[in-house]
């Protein structure tokens, strides 16, 4: 699967990531150019050592938006659904990743901008790609 994302809907990521976990086969992941929130986080839940970064692109976690407007009570029940999504991210991240859930917490209260290195030292790939060798070398096609 091929990422150049600047994120989306959660709900849309979160159906994707239960088809790729529905699959029986093993999900490669490639994020080229960009992978931003969503985009980051479908990255991430690729098969284990078959998820990669071309070693240009940016990557960013970060708090999913919420907008809302409507009646109080509306807006109390959206706080409440977003807050219940929150903890779903968190968990996925734990899973998907190196990172801790506190550290999750905190990674989803900023901006956080990074490298291929740097996703990869906190686990969110396995390779970075220099060259077309660098991919073709973890996934046999």
């Amino acid at each position: 699967m091929i990422i150049d994302s600047y994120g989306g809907q959660i709900h849309s990521f979160l159906a994707l990531y239960d088809v790729i976990h529905m699959l029986r086969c093993d999900v490669a992941t490639v994020a080229i150019g960009k992978a931003m929130s969503c985009g980051q986080m479908l990255l991430m839940c690729g098969a284990k050592g078959k998820r990669f970064a071309t070693r240009n692109t940016r990557i960013l976690m970060h708090e999913m938006e919420a907008g809302t407007i409507g009646k109080l009570s509306g807006i109390e029940a959206d706080a409440e659904e977003f807050h219940n999504l929150n903890h779903i991210l968190i968990d996925i991240i734990v899973e998907n990743s190196k990172i801790k859930k506190k550290e999750a917490k905190e990674y989803l209260e900023n901006e956080n901008y990074m490298s291929p290195t740097d996703a990869q030292r906190l686990g969110i790939i396995d390779h970075i790609i220099y060259d077309r060798d660098d991919l073709y070398n973890y996934v046999k096609v």
